[in-house]
């Protein structure tokens, strides 16, 4: 695999054609990106401890990862993660990622993560094939929305854990199992559709 580590601010050439989807793009410190509408072909790795990314522009990338060892934020446009074995990772075992950008899943595969790892942007399926949700580790999330567009869903043997408020607009998918933790509101814009177990811990609200 081709690595290119940048610690600052990114943007891709109007007049460029990137191709290769092994050309993984590591992201060791704060700075704004700009796609130029150009789909990145191979991973975005959002690297830096306790950095914040801005996104000038929406970014289309084969995978994305975040490995920072702590929180960071990713804000601005909506980052599509479109590859043929995508994959949404987070990979270090406490980091937080949030902001206001939207992460869309529309392509192939997997969205896990290790440890207590967290997920507070907004997330959306929006999918032609078929996401798979971890079964090796819970899928922590709070704060945003989720959303389901499109797409099939796998949801053998998963849980999410909803940790902070969140939203979910999710009718149309089925999880396999939901956590909730004590003295949260969760909002259902939608149907919530579960085939496993709904655990609340405390006094939640609904």
């Amino acid at each position: 695999d081709a690595l290119i580590r940048v610690a600052g601010n990114v943007t891709l050439s109007i007049n460029a054609t990137y191709t290769g989807s092994l050309i993984n793009l590591r992201l060791d410190a704060s700075g704004t990106l700009t796609s130029s509408g150009k789909a990145w072909p191979g991973d975005i790795n959002f690297a830096g401890t306790s950095q914040t990314y801005t996104l000038a522009d929406a970014w289309t990338v084969n995978n994305m990862r975040s490995n920072a060892t702590t929180a960071i934020t990713i804000n601005g446009n909506s980052i599509t993660i479109n590859g043929t074995t995508t994959n949404l990772l987070n990979t270090a075992t406490a980091a937080t990622v949030s902001g206001t950008t939207t992460i869309i899943l529309s392509g192939t595969g997997i969205w896990e993560n290790t440890g207590a790892a967290t997920l507070k942007n907004n997330l959306t399926f929006n999918s032609a094939g078929t996401i798979t949700l971890s079964s090796t580790n819970t899928l922590i999330y709070n704060t945003g929305t989720i959303t389901y567009t499109a797409g099939t869903i796998v949801n053998t043997s998963s849980t999410l854990s909803l940790t902070l408020a969140t939203t979910l607009a999710t009718s149309g998918m089925t999880w396999n199992n939901i956590t909730i933790g004590s003295g949260l509101t969760i909002t259902l814009s939608s149907a919530c559709n579960l085939s496993e177990t709904l655990t609340t811990a405390g006094t939640t609200t609904i």
